[in-house]
C-alpha cells in the first residue's frame, strides 16, 4: 500500500516537523539555563537562528504547496521555541559578555601580563 500524502501536489517534498520541534525546544532549553551558564547561551544561539531559519523557510513552503503542510503545527512550533531561546539566549550573552571581559580584563591586570 503506498503512503498517504497530504500534499495537493503528488511532487511536494516532506515536512521536518518531526525534527525542528526537538531542535527547537534543545535551542529554548539553552536560552532558559543560559540564566545561570553562559555555555549553553553559546550552543542556543546558532541552534535557534539555524532553527528558526528553517522553520519559517517550511512554513513557506507549506503555504504555496511545495511542502507536507501535515507538520505545520510542529513546525510553527518549532520556530517559536527557537524564537523564545534566541531572545534568551541573545540576552545572556548581552548581559554576560561584557562583565566577562571586563573580569577578563581585571584578571590579566592582576597577573601583570
Amino acid at each position: 500500500m503506498a503512503e498517504k500524502t497530504h500534499c495537493p501536489a503528488t511532487d511536494c517534498e516532506p515536512h521536518r516537523g518531526r525534527l525542528l520541534l526537538p531542535l527547537g525546544r534543545v535551542a529554548f532549553a539553552c536560552g532558559v539555563l543560559s540564566a545561570f551558564a553562559v555555555v549553553p547561551a553559546l550552543i542556543g544561539l546558532p541552534l535557534g537562528v539555524a532553527v528558526y531559519v528553517l522553520a519559517r523557510g517550511d512554513l513557506v513552503r507549506m503555504g504555496t504547496g511545495r511542502m507536507d503542510p501535515e507538520g505545520k503545527e510542529q513546525t510553527g512550533d518549532a520556530a517559536s521555541f527557537a524564537a523564545l531561546g534566541l531572545v534568551f539566549s541573545g540576552l545572556a550573552l548581552a548581559i554576560c559578555g561584557p562583565l566577562l571581559a571586563l573580569l577578563t580584563v581585571r584578571i590579566i591586570e592582576g597577573i601583570g601580563c
